[in-house]
């Protein structure tokens, strides 16, 4: 048995991490946090997602948000359809995104966003590239990274974006998501007990508690004995989200196998 990381954008074995990386991503866009919350975050998704109104130019924005690739993404990827599921919508772009290459792992473990290529160094340019977003004018260089983009999405999709299928196949994982990403949490708690650090054990059931409440994560017991036979009892949710990812193709086989090995 060994801890679970966060290696994958549609599961997360700590509740904390992505509300702290939409902070880091809203810093980043420049919305203050007076505004509404447009930078989505999923506790069972480390990678939260920022929606079209994020960028609107009635909000003050930073140059960096040009970074990231949300203002890039295809419209029939980012924008989320009438009576779409936020969570479901979320999965989606994650998926697109993971298709696109634009999901990428540190050396530490942590997987983040690629920084787009392409973005000058010159305040000006850059300031160009975000009026054209706006549709106020055009930019030399934002117009390569469009059509960069446009490119990656014929080779993913050369059929075209299969908008109806990643909308069922997104509120599938986003709801096995859900349910499997306590049982990450926990195992990874047990494994802080184990480890004789039991504070930190505690601050992640308390998280864990506090954000799935009992519907989803309820142990009989809050000790180490009663979370562990919680999480061997609910082993199954893990794999059934596994198996939709392999099937999906967002997984390989031998991901999956890893990580049940790693939970027993």
């Amino acid at each position: 048995m060994s801890y679970i990381g966060n290696p994958s954008p549609y599961w997360c074995a700590d509740p904390r991490m992505p509300d702290r990386v939409a902070g880091e991503i809203r810093d980043l866009i420049g919305n203050t946090p007076d505004e509404p919350p447009h930078v989505h975050a999923m506790p069972c998704s480390p990678m939260p997602v920022a929606c079209p109104c994020a960028y609107g130019q009635e909000r003050h924005r930073k140059l960096g948000c040009m970074l990231l690739p949300f203002p890039w993404l295809p419209a029939d990827m980012w924008m989320r359809r009438p009576g779409e599921p936020l969570a479901g919508w979320q999965t989606r772009v994650l998926i697109g995104m993971d298709a696109l290459g634009l999901i990428d792992s540190t050396e530490q473990g942590r997987i983040v966003y690629t920084p787009m290529e392409g973005i000058p160094d010159d305040p000006d340019v850059v300031s160009a590239m975000l009026a054209s977003f706006d549709g106020d004018g055009t930019s030399r260089e934002a117009d390569a990274i469009r059509d960069r983009m446009l490119d990656k999405a014929k080779q993913a999709w050369p059929d075209g974006y299969p908008l109806a299928m990643l909308m069922d196949t997104s509120r599938t994982i986003a709801a096995l998501g859900m349910i499997a990403s306590p049982v990450l949490a926990a195992h990874n708690a047990v494994q802080y007990a184990a480890d004789g650090q039991a504070g930190e054990a505690v601050e992640l059931l308390k998280a864990t508690r506090d954000t799935y409440g009992p519907a989803l994560f309820d142990p009989e017991s809050m000790t180490p004995d009663g979370v562990r036979a919680w999480r061997d009892r609910n082993l199954s949710k893990v794999e059934r989200l596994l198996d939709a990812l392999v099937g999906a193709g967002l997984e390989p086989a031998e991901g999956k196998r890893e990580i049940m090995e790693a939970l027993r």
